[in-house]
């Protein structure tokens, strides 16, 4: 995976508390645990995601770099497990996410 480069010297314990799973937060559990199960072959380059949306400034520049990187890695993966169903599903979240999620990364902290 590509990370900013404190991602990778990040202790366990920072790296959990960025991590929200699958989806954003604010939506129920079930609905979580859901689109855990559907998206879990993603989860990868979720948690690279989430650490980075956390730590990153709150530009619109960082916002759109956030998401490109996270469709980056999940073609990587995709390339490495054979599979167009994580290109194809990585590419959805991260654009949906771009055409979404820009309110909440604004005002987003932990």
């Amino acid at each position: 995976y590509s990370a900013m480069p404190d991602f990778w010297s990040a202790d366990v314990h920072e790296i959990q508390r960025c991590y929200n799973g699958l989806g954003p937060s604010k939506w129920s559990p079930k609905l979580k645990k859901f689109v855990a199960k559907v998206l879990e072959i993603i989860e990868g380059a979720s948690l690279v995601h989430d650490y980075e949306w956390v730590n990153c400034d709150k530009s619109f520049f960082s916002f759109i770099m956030i998401n490109i990187k996270f469709i980056c890695n999940c073609m990587r993966e995709a390339r490495f497990k054979k599979s167009w169903k994580i290109a194809a599903l990585g590419s959805l979240i991260a654009v949906l996410n771009m055409t979404l999620g820009w309110k909440t990364y604004k005002s987003s902290s932990i």
